[in-house]
């Protein structure tokens, strides 16, 4: 089987559903927006999934620990608690990566 490319396109060899900004050189407008949807559904799909969480929990709530009492959206809060479990994560899994 032979294979054509366009003249401003290099053959790539291993995946075909990687593309890079110089593959994109010979491209229409089509072809650069399936390229794009095939290699990056997944963040395509969280975002939405983001906005649609945001868009159902904008009512306020009200958290309270010891003094403090903070109100604010629940998306937000909930963005504040998930970013605070991410750096606890990161910084744990830093000291076990430095022990070995």
């Amino acid at each position: 089987m032979k294979r054509t490319t366009h003249p401003n396109q290099s053959v790539r060899f291993g995946s075909e559903n990687h593309w890079s900004p110089s593959s994109l050189l010979g491209m229409s407008g089509k072809d650069r927006t399936v390229g794009f949807l095939k290699t990056n559904w997944v963040p395509i799909l969280l975002v939405l999934l983001a906005a649609v969480f945001i868009a159902q929990n904008r009512y306020s709530t009200t958290i309270e620990m010891f003094w403090l009492t903070v109100t604010s959206p629940l998306w937000l809060i909930l963005l504040v608690l998930f970013a605070v479990g991410f750096a606890a994560g990161r910084l744990s899994g830093r000291r076990k990566a430095a022990k070995k």
